[in-house]
């Protein structure tokens, strides 16, 4: 079974307006994350969200 941790992705990174720590290209690699979490929930893996 493959595993997946996700650990406290903040809005404080992200390359919105009003970011305390803009990371460039963060929004963009979140929604990729996403995806690749949906395909690993979809194959029955574990996801723990903390």
């Amino acid at each position: 079974m493959k595993k997946l941790l996700i650990i406290d992705p903040q809005n404080d990174f992200c390359d919105i307006p009003g970011a305390a720590l803009p990371v460039a290209g963060f929004e963009a690699e979140q929604h990729a994350f996403l995806k690749r979490a949906e395909a690993m929930t979809s194959a029955q893996a574990s996801v723990a969200l903390n």
